[in-house]
């Protein structure tokens, strides 16, 4: 068995930065686009990826007294 290697890419400072350009001038949609590219060309050779997506659900126990079920403010958990 092979070891595989867990790879990461954090986008979010990019995604930031590529919000903030103000694309005025073919040279900054050229720059703009090449991030693109460099972006996806990373997320790629992260491997297969299966379709989804990942989010919070927060349920109410049903325990007397716990705070999901206080009746002014009821604070679900998960």
């Amino acid at each position: 068995m092979g070891m595989e290697v867990e790879k990461s890419v954090d986008i979010s400072d990019s995604m930031y930065m590529l919000s903030d350009m103000k694309p005025k001038t073919s040279v900054s949609m050229q720059k703009l686009q090449q991030r693109i590219d460099g972006l996806k060309s990373r997320i790629r050779e992260l491997g297969t990826m299966r379709p989804g997506s990942i989010s919070r659900q927060y349920n109410v126990c049903g325990k007397p007294g716990c705070r999901c079920k206080d009746p002014k403010n009821p604070r679900r958990h998960g």
